[in-house]
């Protein structure tokens, strides 16, 4: 008993530092306190952490059990059902920041390089989060289902479903402008100059990674949120009216009513067409090999 209940005491102390740290990063006006917090979620959410060796003796043979760290898997929901938002809200807030340190700014030179730098981390630790909770979830995807109450997703702590939506469903709800975002980056190179300090180029790989581990996933094209990757909410456009809608439902009915709507002329400027993205990405590699 008092076994359990210091189990107990461990998870409630986990869980506070958890909450205390994503009540920070959306809270707090000091982008280095939101880059530091995502900093420590990289390391807890690091996939290599899900298992566990435990050596067991059966019939004077050693043997190695693998087990799941629970401890992980929980941080991991709760990063899904409390946390999601401010997480990929950052991708904006981080980036935003970077833009606003220009020229003029009064610190340059190798302070904007550090600026810059620690910026790049941090969007570098926000897509280590996505592509850890990725990977977990199909790790544990191949792992015996030891819960008996197997028909509640909720009450299923050994996977990262939650509210019966994977983990995909949950990155693309069209609200959070996730692979719109991740698309955007390979148009960056024509709309930003900053491409010497590798800043750019860095980010613009790492979205194509995370774009391949999205992509093939079928639930990504299934309901309740489809992803229609030939007209997608742009990231920036898609948070702009965030504060505005509880759900993505009405968001969702609003999309549907504009395609409907012949005599409602589209604005462009706030969707993308991720198909012609790709194209366009492709296109350049006609003539020479990708290194």
């Amino acid at each position: 008993t008092n076994g359990n209940q210091s189990d107990n005491t461990d998870d409630d102390s986990s869980s506070s530092i958890a909450a205390t740290l994503l009540a920070l990063a959306s809270q707090h006006e000091n982008t280095d306190i939101c880059r530091a917090v995502w900093a420590v979620w990289a390391e807890w959410m690091d996939a290599s952490l899900l298992f566990q060796q435990q050596q067991q003796q059966q019939d004077d043979n050693d043997t190695n059990d693998i087990r799941i760290v629970q401890p992980v898997v929980q941080l991991a929901r709760f990063l899904l059902s409390q946390g999601l938002e401010s997480l990929l809200e950052s991708l904006g807030q981080l980036k935003s920041n970077a833009s606003n340190n220009g020229p003029d700014d009064k610190n340059n030179g190798e302070d904007d390089d550090e600026d810059d730098d620690d910026v790049g981390q941090g969007i570098g630790d926000v897509l280590t989060i996505l592509e850890s909770l990725l990977e977990m979830d199909t790790t544990l995807e191949t792992m015996p289902n030891t819960n008996n109450n197997s028909d509640d997703d909720d009450d299923n702590n050994n996977t990262l479903t939650i509210r019966r939506q994977t983990v995909t469903q949950q990155l693309a709800r069209a609200h959070y402008g996730l692979v719109a975002w991740l698309l955007e980056q390979q148009q960056e190179d024509k709309n930003n100059n900053k491409t010497d300090d590798g800043s750019v180029s860095k980010w613009k790989d790492r979205a194509l990674e995370l774009l391949a581990l999205l992509a093939p996933r079928e639930e990504l094209y299934q309901s309740p949120c489809p992803t229609t990757w030939n007209r997608l909410v742009k990231y920036d456009a898609a948070w702009s009216q965030t504060a505005s809608l509880s759900s993505e439902e009405p968001r969702a009915a609003a999309l549907k009513n504009d395609e409907n709507d012949n005599n409602n002329d589209e604005d462009t400027t706030a969707t993308l067409d991720g198909i012609e993205v790709l194209l366009q990405t492709v296109a350049q590699f006609r003539k020479r090999q990708p290194q």
